[in-house]
Order: C-alpha cells, then structure tokens, then sequence
C-alpha cells in the first residue's frame, strides 16, 4: 500500500458548510464576513431536517401574521408610517427567533401585503414613485441586521457550548489519567473520552501508538492497519505537533523531554478542534511519562530491595555459618592434636559439639533451599496425606535431642487428623516455630504443643513461656531475615524459620499467625491452620 503523505499542520475551525446552486448567491448576500470568518448561512445546508425547517417556516410565517393583524388593528389609532413600526417589529422578531433565511422571506411577503391591504390606493399593487419602496428596503434591512445579530449570537453561543463541553471533558481526562496505571488504561481512557464526546455517531477510530525499536506499536485496541501505522511513523519522524492526512489528524505526544507516542483520531464526520487536540495529546503524554517513571522507580526500588536482601542473606549466612564452623574446626583440631592425651568423656563431649554443629549447619542449608524453593514460581509441592499427631511427635522428638532438658508437652485433642501437604515442608516447618519456641524462652519454662479440630481444619498450636514478641514487630516475624530485637540489642537465628513456615502454610491452602503476649506479659502463640483432607470429612 503507498504511504500516505501528511502535508503541514494546519490550524483548523470546522467549516461552515456552503450552499451549491442557486443558494449560492443568497448565501453570499446573508454572509456577513467578520474577520475572514462566515458566521451563519442563509439557507438551510442539508443538514438541517426537513421537517424542522418546514416546522420554523411555518411558525415564522404565523408570527408575521400576527404582526400583520396588530399592524391592522393599529390604523385605527395610528398613521400609515407608524402602523409599519409594527410590522417592521416584527420581521425583526423573526430574524431573531428563526435566522435570516426566513426573515427576509417575511420582509418581502411582509412588504407586499404592506402594499396591497395597508398602503394607499388599497388592494393594489403601486411601486410607481420612490416612496413605495421604503417599505420593502427597511423591512429587509431590518430582517438582515436582526438575522445577522441572530446568527452571530447563536454561532458564540455553540462556540462557548463547545469549548464548555471540551473543558469539561478535559477535566474528566485529567482525572482518569491520573487513576491510569499502565499503557493500556491510557488507550481505554482517550476511547471513553471520545464516546462521551461523540455518542451520537458512538465515538469515533482512533489509536494510540509508541515506538519500540523502529516500529509503532499500538496501545489496547488501537487500529493495526497498515494505512494508521504509517501515519503515526510519518507523524513522529516529521517532528510537528499536529497534522493532518489521509482523513486523519495525528498529535505528537512531547512533554519537552522527547516525544513517547502518536494519537492518531478520524477526521470523520468532521475533525476534532486543535486546540482541543492538543491538549489531550499532551496530557496523554504526561500520563505515559508518569507511568514510564513509575515504571523506572518500581524497577529501581525492586533491584534496591534485591541489592538489601542479599546483603542481608549473605550477612547473615556468613554469620550463621561461621559460628558452627568455628565449633566443629576448633573441636576437631583439638581431637587431632591432643585426643591421644584426653579421657573417654572429654572426647564424646568434642565429638558432641561436632554433631550438633553438623546438624545446624544441616538446617541451615535446609532452610536455605526451602526457602529458594518457595520463592519460585512453580513450587512443585510433593503432596501426600500425613498424620498430624505422627508428624508432630517426631518433630517434638528431634527438638528434645536438640534441647535436652527442656520440657516440650503434646496434647491432642479428640481423634488423630490427616492433612494433605508437603512431607518435607511439613516437617521443616514446624521444626522451625519450635526451635524459635525455644530459642526464645529459657529453661525450666516448658513449651506447649496442642492439636485441635476446628470445622474443617486442623488447628496446631505452640505456645513457649519465653520473652514475647514486641507489639511493634510482632506483624514482620514472618518477613525474610527479620529477626525480633532481644532486650540485651542482640539477635538470635538466621530469619528464615517463621518465613519458611509462612510459605509452606500459604502454599497448602492453611494460614498461620503470631499471638504475644500470652499471659503476664510473656510468651508466643503460633497458630497454623491447615485444610483437612477429605478423609477426615
């Protein structure tokens, strides 16, 4: 398809329609010309409807009667000369009411029933001396200067109901772009504009488009075709704000820092206003630099956060591990150099700290991975059907390893329940709210796990006696690497536990939340909820 060339912009007022044929020379004469601009017809274009036509025709020409009959009535008080006041009134009232078209019509039927049923000799037409067309002159007179001022004071007032609706219009623009959070709302805002702007013909085509690597790629619904493509290419490498061609107005989107886009809209039935053009193209435009911003700042604060995380995932790795790591190197160190010289006991106890040392660095990778798992988006849970009270006595006999001494209590309540979860997740899970559990408290306080029903959930609860949580801090436990400040400035654990507890309940369809304190100031509350499987229903 050849391109489409648009010639320079030009600054354009809707037309006024002309009349053809044998219109044309009433239309020159009922021209008046004000500055260059027409500003009302004579006779009716063709858009007006017949019937209002016929419709105003015949009411003007009752209202002459009327004028006629007071001008009738009128002789008996008054003279010739001052009767015609009356009727001259009332042309005047015709050109005002109903344009100059039908006023002057009324002047010239208005003059010759002036001259045949009023002017003496009666019932006679007499133009015979140059008294005889005063009548016919004034009363056309009067019906040009009334329809004139008419046709004047109609065309301003269309002009300020245009530009009233075009303003009214661009404050609703404004208002939705604002609420536009992304490229797409600015297409669907710029159509909703225009139907409101044009419901009798219900809107009207247009598009927006932006370029992307040398080509012009169209927002929401915007026309694809080849001729609409073209435009917006020549429009944005021409450079000018508006053009026009091809029966198409195009407007650059420029806010001063460069041009992001194209609006291109129908010239049909007739082009928008430029001015008007203009100002919605440039708040399009500011509403697309604002999204871009956001987009940019979104991108910067999410690389910002990505920059914070592991920063803190390699502090506290590298913390994390080093502790254990320095345990087992200096313990096994210890064996090597001097195990020949220890006794049996001093021996087991290194060789102790080498295991537990060995099992925290084990949970922590753990965790690490679980928690990678997690994060991505196909999480791939391995879903099997588990006994609670089976999974929980287990986790309840590796923390007792963990923390000999320490006083953990299981209680279930009614029949054993079944839930359908991740085996792994499971477990590591509610291994990590016990260990929190008892890092947090001190000995001899005891923890407390409990197993309840709730409806169609099984609710599982454990409660330590230990320091709490701060109100203030109580709602980012579950955040990645938030760790609870102790009262002595210190932290404790990695800050990953309560996140990777939080993950795996959200992903088994269950929730999980934090209650502190629990009595007399003190202790935690863990409550994880998790669906029943359809055994238990």
């Amino acid at each position: 398809m050849p391109s489409t060339v648009i010639p320079e912009p030009e600054i354009l007022i809707p037309p006024t329609p002309r009349a053809k044929g044998w219109r044309a020379p009433l239309a020159a004469l009922a021209s008046i010309v004000h500055a260059g601009e027409v500003v009302h017809p004579l006779v009716p274009t063709g858009k007006e409807r017949p019937l209002s036509f016929l419709r105003r025709l015949v009411q003007s020409q009752l209202l002459l009667l009327l004028f006629f009959e007071l001008n009738i009535i009128s002789r008996i008080w008054l003279t010739e000369g001052y009767s015609a006041l009356i009727l001259v009134l009332g042309i005047t009232l015709i050109g005002a009411l109903y344009g100059m078209a039908l006023a002057i019509g009324s002047a010239i039927l208005g003059a010759l029933a002036f001259d045949y049923f009023i002017s003496a000799p009666t019932f006679i037409f007499t133009i015979s001396q140059v008294k005889h067309f005063a009548p016919p002159v004034i009363f056309t007179l009067a019906a040009l200067v009334s329809g004139w001022l008419s046709g004047r004071l109609r065309d301003q007032t269309q002009r300020t109901m245009r530009s009233n609706r075009q303003l009214e219009s661009l404050f609703a623009v404004s208002r939705d772009l604002q609420r536009a959070s992304g490229p797409e709302d600015v297409y669907r805002v710029m159509h909703a504009t225009l139907l409101r702007q044009f419901p009798e013909t219900g809107g009207r085509a247009m598009g927006v488009y932006r370029p992307d690597h040398g080509t012009m790629q169209p927002l929401g619904n915007s026309p694809a075709l080849p001729m609409w493509l073209d435009l917006a290419r020549q429009a944005l490498a021409g450079g000018r704000e508006l053009a026009r061609g091809g029966g198409i107005s195009a407007c650059l989107l420029d806010t001063g820092g460069g041009c992001n886009g194209v609006i291109l809209v129908s010239d049909d039935p007739e082009p928008l206003d430029p001015a008007y053009l203009l100002a919605l193209g440039r708040m399009v435009a500011l509403a697309l630099e604002r999204i871009d911003l956001a987009d940019d700042l979104a991108e910067v604060l999410a690389k910002a956060r990505a920059d914070a995380l592991r920063s803190s995932l390699l502090a506290s790795v590298s913390h994390d591990l080093r502790t254990p790591l320095t345990v087992i190197n200096t313990a096994a160190s210890t064996l090597l150099s001097f195990g020949g010289t220890f006794d049996a006991e001093t021996s087991r106890g290194l060789l102790t700290d080498i295991v537990e040392e060995a099992e925290r660095l084990n949970h922590l990778t753990t965790n690490l991975l679980q928690m990678t798992r997690l994060q991505s988006q196909d999480i791939g849970l391995r879903m099997a059907d588990l006994s609670v009270s089976e999974v929980v006595r287990r986790v309840v006999a590796h923390g007792g390893r963990l923390a000999p001494g320490r006083d953990i209590r299981f209680s279930l309540e009614g029949a054993d329940m079944t839930v359908r979860v991740d085996t792994t997740l499971f477990d590591l899970a509610l291994t990590n709210v016990l260990h929190n559990a008892l890092r947090y408290s001190q000995p001899p306080s005891s923890v407390d796990i409990a197993c309840r029903r709730d409806g169609d959930d099984c609710v599982i609860t454990i409660t330590d006696q230990g320091i709490g949580i701060p109100p203030a801090q109580i709602e980012r436990v579950f955040d990645r690497f938030y760790r609870v400040q102790r009262e002595d400035g210190g932290t404790r654990g990695s800050g990953l536990g309560l996140a990777i507890a939080k993950g795996f309940v959200e992903a088994s369809g269950g929730a999980i939340s934090a209650q502190s304190p629990v009595a007399d100031g003190h202790g935690t509350r863990m409550t994880i909820r998790l669906p029943l499987t359809a055994i238990e229903d």
